[in-house]
C-alpha cells in the first residue's frame, strides 16, 4: 500500500515546525546568557535568564529542563550558605537564605527542617532577650519562665542557662527566712499568741505585724528540734491564718479568708501588644480563661491592659503567646504561559480544518468540476465499511 501524499506532506509540516521552534528556542539571546551565567555559578541569575526565555518559549522541553536545573543548583547554593550562616550565629542571613532555598526547590525534605531549625532558635534568641528586658525590671518571675523557653528551644544557649542559675540562686536566697538553721524546742501552755508568734519571730530573726482581726486568744503548743519555717507553718494552721511576706524579713499575719487574701493580693498592671489579632477580639478569650473582669482593651494601639495577680497574668502571657498569630498560608508555585496561535500561521503552516473530493470517471480527461463535497475531520472519522458501495 502506498503511502498517502497528503499524510506524508502533514507530517514533514509538522516535523519542520516543531524543529523551527526548537531551533529559535535555542537561539535566544537569554538562553545564551542563562548558559553562560551558569558555567559561572551565577545560578539566581541564571534562574531569571532562563525564566525570561521561558517566556518567548513556553513549550520548548529543553528550556523547561534548564530552568528546573538552575533552580534546584540555586536552592543548593543558598542552602548551603545558609548552614554557614547558622554556625557563625547569623540568624536574621540564615533565614534569608533557607527561605531562599526552600521557594527555589520545595521539594527537598532538608530544606524544610534548615528553616524549622533556624526559626527555632531566632525564637530562641528571641525569649532570652524578652528574659533579659524582664530581669532589668525586677520582673524575676518572668524572667525565669523565658530563660526556661530559651533553652527548651536550645539548649546550648549558655546566656539562658546563666540566667537560670542566677535566678534560681537569687530566689533561694529570697525565699530563705529566719536568720538561723538550726532546730526550734518551743513549749506554751496557754500563751497568749500574739506573744506566740513575737517569740518565734525572735527565735528566727524575723519582724512580725498582725492585722486588726488577728484574735489575741490563748494557745497551748508543744515542738521540739523543728525547723523555723515548719514550726511557723504549723503555728498558722492550728488558729487559722496566713502569712504574707511584705518585707525580706518582715511578715504580715492575718486570718485566712478569702476577703482577707484579695485585700493583701498583690496586684500588677501589664500591656500586651498584639501583632496579629485584634485586642476587641483577644478580651473576650481572655476575661473567660482568667476568670478576670479587669482586662481592658485599648483599640487604638491594639493592646490589652490587665491588672491582676503575677500568676495570672503569666497565664495571660501565655494565652494572649498561644493565639497571637498569623492564620496559616499556603505558598504556590505559579507559571502563566502565553499561548499565541497566529505564530504557526506566520511560519506559513495553515493546517485545513475540511477535506473536499470529487467523483471523476475512469479514464476522464476532461476539466474536473468544481462543485466538490466539503466533509469535516469527524465525518471523515466516522466513515466505515458500510459507508462504501
Amino acid at each position: 500500500m502506498k503511502p498517502n501524499t497528503h499524510t506524508l506532506s502533514f507530517a514533514f509540516l509538522s516535523s519542520l515546525m516543531v524543529a523551527i521552534v526548537l531551533i529559535g528556542a535555542c537561539t535566544l539571546p537569554e538562553v545564551r546568557r542563562a548558559e553562560k551565567l551558569a558555567k559561572a555559578g551565577n545560578w539566581d541569575e541564571a534562574v531569571e535568564a532562563y525564566r525570561q526565555a521561558q517566556k518567548k518559549a513556553p513549550f520548548d522541553p529543553a528550556i523547561q529542563t534548564a530552568l528546573e536545573q538552575a533552580k534546584a543548583r540555586a536552592a543548593e547554593q543558598h542552602y548551603t550558605e545558609g548552614r554557614r550562616f547558622l554556625k557563625e550565629n547569623r540568624l536574621a542571613e540564615a533565614l534569608s537564605a533557607f527561605k531562599q532555598a526552600l521557594g527555589l526547590d520545595p521539594s527537598r525534605s532538608e530544606h524544610h527542617a534548615a528553616l524549622h531549625d533556624a526559626l527555632r532558635l531566632k525564637e530562641a534568641h528571641t525569649q532570652l532577650q524578652t528574659a533579659d528586658k524582664l530581669r532589668g525590671l525586677g520582673r524575676l518571675e518572668e524572667a525565669l519562665d523565658a530563660y526556661e523557653r530559651a533553652v527548651e528551644l536550645d539548649p546550648s544557649l549558655l546566656a539562658a542557662l546563666e540566667g537560670i542559675t542566677t535566678l534560681t540562686q537569687q530566689q533561694r536566697a529570697a525565699t530563705a527566712l529566719g536568720g538561723s538553721s538550726a532546730p526550734l524546742t518551743l513549749r506554751f501552755q496557754n500563751a497568749k499568741l500574739k506573744e506566740v508568734f513575737e517569740i518565734l519571730a525572735r527565735a528566727g530573726g524575723i519582724n512580725v505585724l498582725f492585722d486588726k482581726e488577728v484574735r489575741d486568744e490563748p494557745v497551748t503548743i508543744f515542738i521540739k528540734d523543728t525547723p523555723f519555717e515548719q514550726a511557723l507553718n504549723l503555728i498558722l494552721s492550728l488558729n487559722a491564718l496566713a502569712a504574707r511576706r511584705i518585707g525580706p524579713d518582715t511578715l504580715l499575719i492575718l486570718p485566712n479568708t478569702k476577703p482577707k487574701q484579695d485585700q493583701y493580693q498583690d496586684l500588677m498592671i501589664r500591656t500586651f501588644y498584639l501583632s496579629t489579632a485584634k485586642a476587641k477580639d483577644l478580651v473576650n478569650l481572655v476575661r473567660t480563661m482568667l476568670e478576670s473582669k479587669r482586662v481592658y482593651v485599648n483599640e487604638p494601639i491594639n493592646a490589652l491592659v490587665i491588672r491582676d495577680t503575677p500568676v495570672k497574668l503569666q497565664l495571660a502571657e501565655r494565652i494572649i503567646l498561644a493565639n497571637d498569630r498569623r492564620e496559616a498560608e499556603v505558598e504556590l508555585d505559579l507559571e502563566v504561559l502565553e499561548v499565541n496561535r497566529t505564530k504557526s500561521e506566520k511560519l506559513g503552516v495553515n493546517f485545513a480544518k475540511s477535506a473536499g473530493f470529487a467523483v471523476v470517471p475512469p479514464g476522464f480527461t476532461g476539466g474536473v468540476s468544481t462543485n466538490t463535497t466539503n466533509f469535516t475531520y469527524q465525518q471523515l472519522t466516522d466513515l466505515g465499511p458500510q459507508s462504501f458501495l
